[in-house]
């Protein structure tokens, strides 16, 4: 890998990005985000196929209570996609800076059209002539 301006912006914001990972509080907001939307899900479907009035209030409780946690967490889950927008970010400029490295220093020959071999004019000291 070529050092190059590219190369250190790409790293730094994988670094940022880790950072405000680790500041958001890692995988565990994930997984408490996903627990939430589980449970709303479940209180909707509690909802839809109630047969009493006292389930179907109890599902909406549920779905509500969801949605306020899951409101509240929102800075955090934001903060969590910054990061990974950032290590995202900054592995494609990492990864385009070696592909462009790669390309100028292997040549494609079949994008470059068709080869013509040109003859060399006759040369009175070639080996042929004598």
């Amino acid at each position: 890998m070529k050092i190059n301006n590219k190369s250190l912006i790409g790293l730094g914001l994988i670094l940022l990005g880790i950072i405000l990972f680790i500041y958001s509080g890692n995988i565990f907001t994930v997984i408490g985000g996903v627990a939430l939307l589980f449970a709303m899900y479940f209180g909707y479907k509690m909802y839809r196929e109630a047969a009493t009035d006292g389930v179907k209030i109890l599902g909406a409780i549920i779905v509500v209570i969801g949605a306020v946690f899951l409101i509240s967490m929102s800075p955090l889950l934001i903060v969590l996609a910054l990061s990974l927008i950032c290590v995202y970010l900054g592995w494609r400029l990492i990864k385009r800076n070696d592909d462009s490295d790669f390309h100028s220093s292997h040549r494609d020959d079949r994008s470059s059209g068709p080869i013509i071999e040109v003859e060399k004019p006759f040369d009175s000291n070639s080996r042929d002539s004598k």
